[in-house]
């Protein structure tokens, strides 16, 4: 999430960004937390599930860095 951006937003942009593709949410699937300790220090990720309509591509959309194609 960025500053001052709501989960929803987020959602929408990052489903953008790492797709190209609109999305709309419509419920929360779930929300999940992953820990691991490593040795330079614990991190854990709290990871949201949406579901709802996907759009088609937009055009010439760029997918953010290291993202190869979607499926």
């Amino acid at each position: 999430m960025e500053a001052g951006e709501t989960l929803v937003q987020a959602v929408v942009r990052e489903t953008l960004e790492e797709t190209a593709h609109r999305f709309e949410p419509e419920a929360l699937v779930g929300a999940y937390m992953t820990h691991f300790a490593r040795p330079s220090g614990d991190v854990t990720y709290l990871r949201f599930t949406f579901c709802g309509k996907v759009s088609e591509s937009v055009a010439g959309r760029a997918l953010d860095e290291g993202i190869v194609r979607t499926m």
